[in-house]
């Protein structure tokens, strides 16, 4: 008798007009549904270097990436703004001297032997081969699989180009290079507000 009603119940789901499945949105990546008009993409919780930049855009940094829920540290010599920063955001503050690349050098094994790596650092020029340098120590010595990839973010100034954009403007192109959204420009240098110019980079 199961038999029999098991057959027909197979006979109805086959006789049964079809549904259109393609009418059902597609889920994004992040597992939630995208609202019509706007672009949105997942970010994962990476480890971030934040070093020799100040002012409003490091202010802007530490604000996109904490709202990411990425985890964030920041070297600077200015020891009252980081400090006030880290009370107020929760990240990490090393106090360092960022003119003195031993200095820069000792407080980097410092936090990759803390968090056992990081997945981005941003910085200055005058940083850049310094930081480049000792991470490309760390990732030869500990090899672990990363689709992802570590990226390095250099910002200089370029007093020739015209215009002066918002610390805001930088700091949306920076997460956005960072993202998972982006992967392809390695090596590329972009213009971001007018006059400075953001070197992108897979370590």
């Amino acid at each position: 008798m199961a038999d029999n009603y098991l057959e027909r119940k197979m006979e109805e789901l086959r006789n049964a007009p079809r549904t259109n499945r393609s009418a059902r949105p597609a889920s994004s990546a992040a597992g939630t549904m995208p609202r019509a008009g706007r672009i949105t993409f997942p970010m994962p919780r990476k480890r971030v270097l934040i070093a020799g930049i100040n002012g409003g855009l490091l202010s802007e940094l530490i604000s996109a990436f904490s709202k990411t829920d990425c985890r964030v540290a920041l070297f600077s010599s200015d020891r009252a703004t980081g400090e006030t920063m880290a009370y107020d955001s929760g990240i990490r503050f090393h106090h360092t001297d960022t003119e003195n690349h031993q200095d820069i050098t000792a407080e980097f094994r410092s936090l990759l032997k803390a968090w056992r790596g990081v997945d981005m650092v941003i910085c200055g020029s005058e940083l850049d081969s310094t930081l480049a340098r000792e991470w490309r120590v760390h990732l030869d010595s500990f090899p672990f699989p990363d689709s992802y990839g570590s990226r390095m973010i250099t910002l200089s100034d370029d007093e020739t180009l015209p215009g002066k954009g918002a610390a805001g403007d930088i700091a949306r192109t920076i997460l956005f290079l960072t993202s998972p959204a982006n992967c392809f420009p390695d090596g590329a240098e972009i213009i971001a507000d007018g006059c400075s110019i953001l070197r992108f980079r897979h370590i």
